[in-house]
């Protein structure tokens, strides 16, 4: 039995200090985990596309793609993070004309409020939208955030628009204020 706790610690041991598991890319400050952007950019997107998912397909028109934000030449240092930086990601999904509301924003209430470390709340400045907080939204490192709204258009159609901020993250080399990230 020894024997196969020392092979278990060495195969720990090889695994953090090889890059077999990914952990290297990650850096510890304080009591955090500080990721690259790349990495907090694809939680974005898992997020979004769990919001796509549970909007009803009638309310989605299908003959419009939707519109997601892939890079951007804003990123927003963190308070709480010197030196880390939260991207920000937009999707916005056309809507069919005439939508209910409250039938888009539903769905992603129940989905979000059945997850144990995420916060709902209506978001009180817009009549038709809901704020999701991750692990402390904006108020800590790793915390993601989402206000996700239905919007009328002048035109007389609707969108459903995703806004968000990542966790704090490592942007790669030194910040760029001219990059794209």
């Amino acid at each position: 039995m020894r024997s196969v706790s020392v092979v278990a610690s060495a195969v720990v041991v090889v695994m953090f200090t090889s890059g077999c598991s990914g952990w290297p890319e990650m850096i510890r400050e304080g009591s955090q985990v500080v990721i690259p952007i790349a990495d907090a950019k694809s939680e974005i997107f898992a997020v979004e596309d769990d919001i796509v998912a549970v909007v009803p397909r009638m309310s989605q028109d299908e003959t419009v793609a939707y519109n997601r934000n892939t890079d951007s030449k804003v990123v927003f240092e963190c308070d709480n993070s010197p030196g880390t930086y939260r991207w920000p990601g937009e999707t916005i999904i056309q809507l069919t004309p005439g939508v209910d509301a409250d039938s888009v924003l539903a769905p992603v209430r129940e989905l979000f409020s059945s997850r144990s470390d995420w916060s709902v709340f209506d978001d009180p400045r817009k009549e038709f939208a809901l704020v999701l907080q991750q692990d402390g939204g904006l108020d800590r490192a790793e915390g993601l955030w989402f206000n996700v709204s239905v919007v009328n258009r002048l035109s007389g159609g609707a969108e459903l628009s995703i806004s968000s901020f990542s966790r704090c993250a490592t942007v790669p080399g030194e910040y760029d204020p001219f990059g794209t990230y």
